[in-house]
């Protein structure tokens, strides 16, 4: 059953319980605050389609003035522009607070912020502003936090932080600028954002967007460095969706789950990286000789994700919440990460040593052993759509070792015929598992 069925069984019950003198009043609103039904996909659907349509009318306006954008005189320009600008904002403030058309509010409010990026550029064109052109996506991407922060607005963050995003690439790998307070500030902004609006794509969203960032940072300076740090950036989500299971927070339970989600993701996809041969040859190398920033960040981040999961491990023993066995993967990956790190420093191990082999092969069983334990649950747990992503990631696994590992037509058949053989006793083992669930579920209903 997913979690919005659930929930939304849930809500049915409590009201026939309350009258039943089953719960109280006040335990049935602590029930549906921590279960809550969450947003109506309909409404959000209409906010999506909305939104890209938003976008796509705004680009087509802004190419139909540029047709004729240059037999225009400068008042004229910037009468257009402003009047754009003022004309959608003001409809959209109309239909949310006046017409109570929130979602249609959102569609034009964004339409809006796209003008302001527009209107960016056209002035410094009208006005011939020569400048560090990342800038313009810079202030771009904070009238949009801004608009998001002000109204609230769900599309707004999302918008701003793509464009911010956009603009720490522009400026982390274009332009190589040694900045770290502005892109970190971009991370926090959009991450207590999603907490402020309760939403679940928002911080899926904002969670995503600093991944990128990170990767942005040490992608010049450090190429053979960047999924140390994601793997480490992974460890800290781990450790933070932990401890707000522990805390208990009801005002946003699902945030726990979504970085859960994040932390699985990076985990595995730097894992995978680092599997190959080349993200260990001349480790950080690069790194010391540009030393600086990028350096220190790394070191920071190892720490405060080790201590952070040793923390919460701690917190969840003392609780008897079992914490340890969910983050027994994060502590390990990133131990063995900083170990990684530490001895590329020292200038331990090189070529020919069977060094980056054993490297290679522990951040393969990483990747692996977790992988298989997912499916495993998930088969108990009849989630097919879990089941389906992780023998994936899976297969993904063996096709990239198919490659590099099995030389002869003998090795790659076997490893084909262990790997269908064990899809095939998964399919087995879910349909099994599923056909006791439904039966269980039904004698629970009767």
């Amino acid at each position: 059953m997913k979690e919005r069925e659930r929930n939304r069984w849930l809500h049915e019950q409590l009201a026939g319980w309350e009258r039943e003198g089953i719960v109280q009043s006040d335990q049935a609103a602590a029930l549906r605050g921590r279960y809550p039904l969450g947003a109506d996909d309909s409404r959000f659907g209409v906010m999506l389609f909305g939104g890209i349509g938003a976008v796509v009318l705004g680009l087509g306006v802004i190419l139909m003035f540029a047709y004729n954008w240059a037999e225009m005189s400068k008042i004229s320009k910037l009468a257009v522009i402003f009047g754009a600008l003022l004309a959608t904002h003001g409809v959209g403030y109309g239909l949310r607070y006046f017409w109570s058309r929130p979602i249609l509010g959102d569609v034009f409010g964004l339409l809006g912020t796209m003008f302001f990026g527009a209107a960016i550029f056209l002035i410094a064109q009208i006005y011939h502003i020569s400048s560090h052109y990342p800038n313009a996506f810079w202030y771009w991407g904070l009238g949009a936090m801004a608009m998001a922060w002000a109204v609230p607005s769900l599309a707004q963050g999302l918008l701003a932080n793509v464009v911010l995003t956009i603009w720490a690439g522009m400026e982390l790998c274009g332009f190589h600028e040694p900045m770290l307070l502005r892109p970190l500030a971009v991370i926090i902004a959009s991450g207590a954002l999603a907490w402020h609006l309760r939403s679940k794509v928002l911080m899926l969203a904002s969670g995503v967007s600093a991944y990128f960032i990170v990767c942005f940072l040490f992608a010049y300076r450090a190429d053979t460095l960047f999924p140390y740090v994601i793997l480490l950036l992974g460890g800290l989500y781990a450790a933070k969706a932990e401890g707000l299971a522990l805390y208990g927070d009801t005002a946003f339970p699902a945030a726990g789950a979504v970085l859960s989600k994040l932390a699985v993701a990076g985990l595995l996809f730097a894992s995978y990286l680092l599997g190959f041969d080349w993200f260990h040859d001349d480790l950080y190398r690069e790194l010391r000789q540009s030393g600086g920033m990028a350096e220190y960040v790394s070191w920071a981040l190892a720490a405060l994700s080790i201590l952070s999961l040793l923390g919460v491990m701690a917190w969840g023993q003392r609780r008897g919440r079992g914490s340890w066995r969910r983050l027994l993967w994060p502590l390990l990956a990133t131990l063995v990460a900083t170990m990684c790190m530490l001895g590329g420093y020292l200038g331990l191990g090189g070529d020919g040593d069977g060094v980056t082999t054993a490297k290679t092969l522990v951040f393969h069983a990483l990747y692996v052993i977790p992988v298989l334990m997912i499916l495993w649950t998930s088969c108990d747990d009849g989630d097919a759509r879990q089941v389906l992503n992780f023998a994936l990631l899976l297969a993904l696994w063996v096709f990239t070792r198919y490659c590099d590992w099995f030389e002869n037509l003998f090795t790659r058949g076997v490893a084909f015929v262990l790997f269908g053989a064990f899809l095939f006793y998964l399919s087995i083992r879910y349909h099994r598992r599923k056909k006791l669930l439904t039966a269980e579920g039904g004698s629970e209903h009767a």
